[in-house]
């Protein structure tokens, strides 16, 4: 291997950031990536939204030759990203662990940096389409006991993805992952609530158990989650059944306001596309008004529930 002092180190960090030469950028990449060098990652990182498909290649090459050590730079960098750009950031991490075993991608998810969890979380998508159905269970075992909402959030929203672009979802993945989506909401987070009903809403059909058992929760944000599923159901033009329309309405008497309002929105869904359920409901007053709802947290970007920042201390699982 060639010898390179710290002036060349920088020289190459200089070229990532100021030259616009293909082959600059290229031989720049080739060096960092050779000598470990982890803290040019962000400069290497201005080259993943190149249009340029061999700057690409070379950019990718460079941060797989870092390995895994390079990762929390690399999740850093998403929120200086345009959304458009964010599939090819999703799809560089994927790499990172393309033909990883389970007990890697445990090994993964109980991983002391918290981005590097948030990393696989993110991409989750990819190793459950690939590891054997019997072994997903294991998977998810490490997410319910995950602390931080936002790798909850990004693990929610890869299982959405892989629902979404799936033919068949094996029954052990429904089994093993909606009580870690129904434990959610107990976060209080509002995007990792919303995405969590989403992503109940897709898993399940009516009727399902665990909705009538949400509904007949002492917890209020259980109660709203479940209506509001009954309403995502609803939009999908899924028949809810009598039964589960029942239980809601024994509930109601002591519902919450919010729940009250969520009830309101699932009569108006039901109106449109099937009126005669609201037979069921027709001696519960409909109290919706939308002047009177002030919602206490706003549902925000991705960019904005990611991580702290790489200085702070990261946050550690406990056993």
């Amino acid at each position: 291997m060639l010898d390179f002092s710290n002036e060349d180190i920088e020289q190459a960090q200089l070229m990532l950031r100021e030259s616009q030469h293909e082959d600059d950028i290229i031989a720049a990449l080739m060096i960092l990536a050779s000598l470990d060098t982890v803290d040019a990652v962000p400069d290497m990182m201005r080259h993943i939204s190149d249009t340029r498909p061999v700057v690409r290649t070379a950019l990718e090459d460079a941060l797989l030759t870092l390995g895994q050590p390079a990762i929390p730079a690399i999740v850093e960098y998403l929120p200086k990203l345009t959304p458009e750009d964010h599939v090819h950031l999703q799809t560089l991490v994927e790499k990172f662990w393309k033909h990883a075993s389970v007990n890697q991608i445990q090994t993964l998810m109980n991983h002391e940096d918290n981005r590097v969890r948030w990393a696989i979380a993110w991409t989750l998508a990819k190793p459950l389409q690939m590891i054997p159905p019997e072994n997903i269970e294991h998977i998810f075992d490490d997410l319910a006991d995950e602390p931080l909402t936002a790798i909850r959030w990004a693990a929610t929203q890869s299982l959405t993805s892989l629902v979404y672009s799936s033919d068949n979802i094996p029954p052990e993945l429904i089994r093993v992952a909606l009580p870690v989506m129904v434990d959610n909401f107990k976060y209080g987070d509002m995007n990792l609530s919303e995405s969590s009903v989403g992503a109940i809403a897709l898993l399940i059909d009516p009727p399902h158990p665990a909705i009538t058992a949400m509904l007949k929760s002492e917890s209020a944000d259980l109660q709203v989650a479940a209506v509001k599923v009954l309403t995502t159901w609803v939009q999908d033009d899924k028949t809810l059944d009598e039964e589960t329309l029942q239980v809601l309405k024994s509930v109601l008497p002591r519902a919450s306001w919010q729940m009250s309002n969520e009830v309101s929105r699932l009569r108006y869904v039901l109106s449109i596309s099937h009126p005669s359920a609201l037979d069921i409901l027709d001696d519960i007053p409909d109290i919706f008004n939308d002047d009177d709802i002030e919602p206490t947290q706003d549902v925000r970007t991705t960019q904005d529930i990611l991580l702290p920042p790489m200085g702070d201390t990261p946050a550690v699982k406990t056993d």
